[in-house]
């Protein structure tokens, strides 16, 4: 299974439920904006799009990139309009915009896909207006704790999902740095802890049984292990005492 599938738009809808709170923070900074443009980079299906756009005057324009063409053919299905929103592909490593341009950036879980992050981040402070705000939204898995997995599994996994699942898995935990390198100031950090209590939750959100596939697939767990691993995840869940966590991580600061 590629990437792709991995990252679809059922799993992006489904996180969009899970995080309202989040992602209701994740809105703050832009709140006092009253003209310009503002950008989600990495969109998806564009959601976050236009929950701004309900939130923010007519006066300021919502634009959505992404790499993903299936993502924008969706995004652009949902528009409710088209004067004020706008969705076209791109990638945060060379943006589409000129410099000085937008009145602020948000980003989600889009920082561990990017391969070349000196360059994104040095993208953001260009295109943004001085003063302008930048909210960067991403998962800290290694912060991931299933607490029912035998001990013998819990770093490897956790292991995966940071070094071998995505480009830069482990990017929540140095996005301070990123941001203060490119220039940024008025850097702010807040964690939002997610447990789940159930195990369906947790394949469907974090994608673990494709992982654990995965894992066995690349050799890093082997079959026998994951059997053992499987079992002991669902007996816990069963017996209702399944709980998993994993923190989220809002950093935000202006140009």
């Amino acid at each position: 299974m590629s990437q792709e599938s991995l990252y679809n738009i059922e799993y992006l809808e489904q996180t969009m439920k899970l995080f309202r709170e989040m992602k209701e923070q994740s809105y703050a900074a832009f709140l006092k904006i009253k003209e310009g443009v503002v950008a989600d980079i990495g969109c998806g299906t564009g959601q976050d799009v236009i929950n701004l756009s309900a939130l923010l005057p007519e006066t300021v324009q919502l634009i959505g990139i992404d790499a993903n063409e299936e993502m924008i053919q969706k995004a652009n299905s949902l528009q409710p309009d088209a004067s004020r929103v706008s969705f076209r592909l791109g990638n945060a490593e060379n943006l589409p915009f000129e410099t000085d341009y937008l009145a602020g950036i948000r980003n989600e879980r889009l920082i561990q896909h990017v391969p070349d992050l000196d360059k994104a981040f040095s993208e953001f402070y260009r295109v943004l207006q001085p003063g302008a705000p930048l909210t960067i939204v991403e998962t800290d898995w290694n912060s991931l704790t299933l607490y029912n997995a035998p001990p013998e599994f819990s770093h490897r996994i956790r292991n995966y999902y940071m070094f071998d699942n995505v480009p830069n898995g482990s990017a929540a935990l140095h996005l301070s740095y990123y941001l203060r390198s490119a220039g940024f100031r008025e850097i702010k950090m807040q964690v939002y802890p997610v447990v789940s209590r159930a195990l369906q939750q947790v394949v469907e959100v974090a994608r673990l049984g494709f992982i654990l596939q995965e894992m066995q697939n690349k050799g890093f767990i082997s079959a026998e292990e994951l059997h053992a691993l499987n079992e002991s995840l669902e007996y816990a869940d069963k017996q209702q005492h399944f709980v998993s966590s994993v923190n989220m991580v809002i950093a935000t600061a202006v140009k």
